[in-house]
């Protein structure tokens, strides 16, 4: 099996999964929201694609990157709830808080 499965190169494919995570690790940092972490792991995860060339491992790979996109999904949607309900709560809302209700 070909660990070629990306229509990047590796060495584009390591560039673009390096860019990736700083990016979600540096709005963690500044949102806190737990699900940008889940996606830094989840864009990390892709590159263990190489370190094995079997099918088996290739799907428990998609399999993880599914569960991984999963979650941060329902991590996304519970925390933008309870933010949405401490707003009301407080009084205080917040740009983040209203993106997207225009």
């Amino acid at each position: 099996m070909s660990t070629n499965i990306f229509p990047l190169p590796f060495s584009t494919h390591l560039i673009f999964v390096a860019v990736a995570f700083v990016f979600f690790l540096i709005q963690f940092i500044r949102t806190k929201y737990k699900y940008e972490i889940i996606m830094a792991a989840a864009v990390a995860v892709t590159m263990l694609i190489y370190a094995k060339d079997t099918k088996m491992w290739f799907y428990s790979i998609g399999i993880l990157e599914f569960g991984l996109i999963i979650l941060a999904l329902v991590f996304s949607i519970v925390e933008k709830r309870s933010r949405k309900e401490l707003a009301e709560e407080t009084g205080v809302e917040t740009k983040a808080d209203t993106e997207g209700e225009e």
